[in-house]
């Protein structure tokens, strides 16, 4: 219920990831790239060539500005898909110039060529900072895209090239997700300390699922985030959040699930509220 291709900062074609999911037998996948929605038809010739079900996803990027920390939000087989389609290109226009930007500042240290930047963001939607770090790679500068040379360039806290994103707050991102019949999942909610938005998002009745496993959720972390979706009649999902060899850590496709009953739990709430099939 979580993976990235690379329409996004994954590394692998979404055929490809198809194709692994098959292969490692799974039952259904969702692709979720950051702020691009793949097109239906697109997925619906994939699943029939692959023999697997395939969800429509999208992992929105957001901001809790009362908390001041960021948020990334999923949402699952819109309906009426384009108040969504805009946000992700509003956020990708963003996001590519900032990526701009922040090239222009690696250029100054380290004499890699824009195209070769673009090489490896030729099929993404915007320009990630793993884009850049892949082209300094094939420069030989670094030899891992998450290490030192990373953290020195891109950190939140001191990186000579980071440039903040402005992103929406969460706040005004789930009503564009209600208006396009969608189902919200607040995504990894320890990876943001998002806990406490958690209960305010979960008290408001706000969010349909929270994703509770995942591949950098320890078990006591899951063993928590159930409880509160059963305190919140939320539904638990979970995902891998698979990047390819664009991931910080080991992250494999398949690693972490969601229960099929749960999916369907998802969708029996997207059908109450929406007359939807």
């Amino acid at each position: 219920m979580h993976c990235h291709t690379e329409k996004s900062d994954g590394s692998e074609p979404l055929e490809k990831v198809v194709h692994i999911a098959k292969q490692i037998g799974m039952d259904f996948l969702a692709v979720t790239d950051h702020d691009y929605l793949t097109p239906r038809a697109e997925l619906d010739r994939l699943e029939k060539q692959y023999k697997i079900p395939l969800i429509q996803g999208v992992e929105l990027s957001c901001y809790d500005h009362q908390r001041g920390r960021r948020v990334h939000l999923l949402c699952y087989e819109p309906k009426n898909p384009q108040p969504i389609e805009a946000q992700c290109e509003e956020i990708c226009r963003k996001r590519t110039e900032t990526g701009e930007k922040m090239l222009k500042i690696v250029q100054q240290y380290y004499p890699i060529a824009r195209e070769d930047v673009m090489e490896y963001a030729g099929k993404s939607k915007a320009i990630f900072k793993q884009h850049i770090m892949a082209a300094l790679m094939s420069y030989g500068i670094t030899n891992e895209m998450f290490g030192d040379l990373f953290r020195e360039l891109f950190s939140s806290k001191g990186g000579k090239a980071y440039i903040k994103i402005a992103y929406p707050d969460v706040r005004q991102i789930l009503p564009l997700v209600r208006r396009a019949q969608g189902i919200a999942v607040l995504a990894h909610p320890y990876e943001y300390d998002s806990l406490d938005l958690l209960e305010e998002l979960g008290s408001q009745k706000l969010l349909d699922g929270v994703e509770c496993f995942h591949s950098r959720c320890t078990k006591e972390g899951e063993a928590y985030l159930l409880g509160r979706a059963e305190h919140f009649g939320l539904a638990a999902t979970g995902g891998s959040d698979y990047h390819g060899f664009n991931a910080s850590r080991i992250s494999p496709l398949g690693n972490r699930c969601t229960p099929l009953e749960n999916w369907m739990k998802l969708k029996q709430i997207q059908s109450r509220r929406y007359g939807t099939n």
